[in-house]
């Protein structure tokens, strides 16, 4: 299997099909080896659940990263409190690192919110990506099925070519 996972394979039992021997006088059913067929499927069993699990890794380390972020703004955010009791000799100076820590908080909040962002996207695309291929895998099912189960169109071979 290549690095294109579900698709490829999908693409392959397509192939597969297409390639296979017409039945002498009923050119819309198709001589296969059902073991192979079932070989691709199973392929794609085992692949989905990997594709759908990177999905989820990508998900958590997006949260792991926003909670890293959110742990360094609390951290900036308790080092400049820290530093302005020191320096606070003056109440300007108190009155600008507090000022500061409000920057902070604020850019370590923005940071988050992109990361968040960013990793929801990335989630949205990828299981955006394996609808297509589960809509793709479906309705080539479904349209098997239905050249297997419709005897009312044996005779119309353009209507069964692939693709349509």
């Amino acid at each position: 299997m290549d690095d294109n996972g579900v698709m490829s394979l999908i693409e392959e039992l397509s192939l597969f099909l297409e390639s296979s021997k017409a039945v002498i006088g009923r050119p819309n059913l198709r001589q296969v080896d059902i073991q192979e067929a079932l070989a691709i499927l199973d392929e794609i069993r085992v692949a989905f659940p990997t594709e759908f699990n990177q999905a989820r890794t990508i998900v958590r380390q997006g949260d792991e990263l926003i909670e890293e972020a959110k742990n360094e703004a609390n951290h900036i955010v308790e080092d400049a409190r820290q530093q302005a009791l020191t320096i606070a000799s003056e109440q300007e100076i108190v009155r600008l690192s507090q000022d500061q820590a409000r920057e902070i908080i604020g850019q370590a909040n923005e940071i988050a919110r992109n990361v968040r962002g960013g990793a929801d996207q990335y989630a949205d695309e990828v299981f955006g990506q394996m609808q297509a291929n589960l809509d793709q895998l479906l309705n080539t099912i479904v349209r098997y099925r239905q050249r297997l189960n419709n005897p009312n169109n044996y005779g119309d071979q353009n209507q069964y070519e692939m693709g349509q």
